[in-house]
């Protein structure tokens, strides 16, 4: 294990190497043998199907390749079941093909690979058939049909994710704006200010009003204060340091710093949206659940019981929509729980301390064509 250690360390390249996560799998500690050899047999699966170039040719924030580097307990126990589900849908008719090259896109599988296996092994461990639908343009395609083996029942399902990527990025691009504006362009005086909105592509018109007034403080030896509906800032020249910092303590500020805008976490509008735009992906005459993958911080700041009527007011002019589930998973150390509200249901399921957690929203105005004991089964795979 010694020797192992330090060719790690003079050698990082070698984690691209299927090779040789073989080889430290079959060394490292802490692992019983059997798990050792699923695990083994998980990496040659995923070696199969994702080739042998994957781990060279993909960076490390690709989902697939943190879950093989990691060999936490709890991320072995993901990889085990992720290639378990994988073998199941190549062996059992599922449309398999389509579904790789959603898996090696970087992009495309945090917003729809890794989520399709993922809803697709709920179903799978209930007895449900799954078939991964191909785009058809210009028509009604959601992303799986479901059949119920038991009747051959058969209803659809649709996937996405809401990302707050876009967002971050948006975030952090007013960041660097307003810290290269204050701290890094003369002439320099002692400032604080706070953001309201986005600035949405007017740093050019913003960058002219910053200049403006740093010139004026900078000639007339005075404090200025300027404000908009997007920031506002105060901004002295060195004789007046005192006064700004005292202004600054009393409205509990950071002197030279802009307060930017906080994270978004309630999402509630942005899941609205999302139900507008996916509403017409459900088949006429037959029925169809939006899932929903999203951030983890949703159930964590969330007031459920607030959300869910918004939230299905939002699909109730579908009759096709059975219902939403809104997901997120989660590495933490959670008890299982199943909360009722109404016909509405959340549910968290922990595999070591991985957590899973889901919120289904029933559609009141739905034309159920589908059995009550299909409904029953499809609430079962939330367990």
């Amino acid at each position: 294990m010694k020797n192992l250690s330090f060719e790690v360390t003079v050698n990082p390249e070698n984690y691209n190497k299927w090779e040789f996560q073989k080889k430290y799998l079959s060394e490292m500690d802490g692992i019983d043998e059997q798990m050792r050899q699923k695990l083994l047999n998980a990496l040659n699966t995923l070696e199969t199907e994702l080739g042998k170039s994957f781990l060279k040719r993909y960076s490390w924030n690709h989902p697939l390749r943190q879950k093989i580097s990691n060999k936490a307990k709890w991320q072995i126990c993901e990889v085990i079941q992720f290639t378990d589900v994988l073998q199941s849908l190549k062996t059992n008719d599922s449309n398999y093909e389509i579904v790789i090259p959603k898996l090696l896109s970087e992009r495309n599988s945090i917003i729809e690979g890794v989520p399709f296996v993922d809803i697709a092994q709920t179903y799978l461990k209930d007895n449900f058939k799954v078939w991964f639908l191909d785009e058809v343009p210009n028509t009604r395609t959601p992303d799986m049909k479901i059949t119920n083996l038991e009747n051959q029942e058969v209803f659809y399902v649709e996937i996405t994710t809401l990302d707050d990527r876009e967002e971050r990025n948006e975030q952090r691009q007013d960041y660097d704006f307003f810290h290269n504006e204050f701290h890094n362009i003369p002439p320099y005086s002692s400032f604080y200010g706070k953001q309201h909105l986005p600035l949405v592509n007017e740093h050019f018109e913003f960058k002219k009003i910053i200049a403006e007034v740093k010139n004026k403080v900078k000639h007339e030896q005075k404090i200025v204060f300027y404000s908009n509906r997007h920031f506002y800032f105060i901004m002295a020249p060195p004789i007046f340091n005192t006064e700004l910092q005292k202004i600054c303590e009393r409205e509990n500020m950071r002197t030279n710093d802009i307060e930017g805008l906080p994270l978004r976490f309630n999402y509630v509008n942005q899941i609205r949206s999302k139900i507008g735009k996916k509403l017409t992906q459900i088949p006429h005459a037959s029925n169809g659940i939006i899932y929903i993958n999203i951030n983890t911080m949703f159930f964590m700041v969330t007031d459920l019981a607030d959300a869910i009527p918004r939230i299905e007011e939002s699909m109730s002019s579908s009759k096709e929509i059975l219902g939403v589930v809104i997901y997120s998973k989660i590495v933490d150390i959670r008890k299982n729980e199943v909360i009722k509200f109404d016909k509405h249901l959340f549910t968290r399921r922990t595999i070591e301390n991985y957590s899973f957690e889901s919120l289904y929203i029933h559609n009141s105005n739905c034309e159920v064509v589908i059995s009550d004991r299909t409904i029953e089964k499809i609430l079962q795979t939330f367990a």
